[in-house]
């Protein structure tokens, strides 16, 4: 398979750091697992906003961000880079042209570009613009890596509506579709790469359109034994949807999340 080419306006190159001064000698041992987050995005820079000044605010610091848009857009270059001066952490990337296939080219264009320029992180989420990620969502997440014995992939637990998946009980191992969220799976990075470049090697269009998250769990579960996936859908990250607008304003409100039957009844 040809890896997408991308044009690349990186805005930092800065390695993550800890910023060891806002944490007690105590605490900065709890920061020792670095983190990329990825995220992909199309043209929705209200969202892109939302989305990059929560993220900045995370709790745990070890980390580094990369907006990868697919294809090229100048609009949201500068909204990227306004953040990176602010935090380099913060960097941007594109892809040549628009491949409208749910971030799949995108997530695997920024896994290829970190690969390309030697930067390490220990793991790779990839979160979306339009999720709600809590305060704590990374701290929750390195300490469930600690307790998990740093497995190959982790699966923590997104909401969706009223409900939280994947459900409680599932087991991690035999996870079917609807029953994960691409926010929800946390890869060691040279895994990620494998798995997003086998499903846009071998799965067909309409199926990556479909079933994005499952199948990149689903390539992920096959090149793995079960001790190297483990779970902890206890652990809720995020709110899907919470940065669009209902939800969003119910947020800073202070109110509770909405169900999607409630939902469509406020929208008739």
């Amino acid at each position: 398979m040809q890896i997408p080419v991308c044009l690349v306006y990186i805005i930092s190159n800065a390695c993550t750091d800890v910023r060891s001064s806002k944490w007690p000698a105590g605490q900065r041992s709890k920061m020792t697992i670095s983190f990329t987050i990825i995220t992909p995005t199309f043209n929705r820079p209200t969202l892109l906003n939302r989305h990059l000044s929560r993220t900045i605010r995370q709790a745990y610091e070890n980390w580094r961000l990369l907006v990868v848009h697919d294809g090229p857009n100048v609009e949201i270059q500068s909204l990227v880079n306004r953040y990176t001066i602010r935090d380099s952490r913060v960097s941007y990337l594109e892809t040549n042209s628009r491949a409208n296939d749910c971030g799949a080219t995108p997530r695997l264009a920024g896994l290829t570009h970190l690969a390309n320029s030697g930067f390490i992180s220990d793991y790779v989420v990839f979160w979306d613009d339009d999720n709600a990620y809590r305060k704590d969502a990374l701290d929750q997440i390195a300490r469930e890596i600690e307790k998990a014995d740093r497995p190959e992939l982790l699966i923590v637990g997104v909401r969706r509506n009223s409900t939280i998946i994947p459900p409680t009980g599932a087991s991690v191992y035999s996870l079917q579709v609807g029953q994960l969220d691409t926010s929800g799976l946390i890869f060691r990075p040279e895994l990620a790469r494998r798995v997003y470049a086998q499903m846009l090697e071998q799965s067909k269009r309409e199926d990556i359109l479909r079933f994005n998250d499952f199948l990149s769990y689903k390539y992920a579960r096959e090149s793995l034994s079960s001790d190297k996936i483990k779970g902890a859908t206890e652990t809720v990250i995020c709110d899907y949807d919470g940065l669009r607008w209902a939800p969003y304003l119910r947020s800073l409100l202070g109110l509770p999340p909405i169900g999607i039957a409630r939902r469509l009844r406020l929208g008739r």
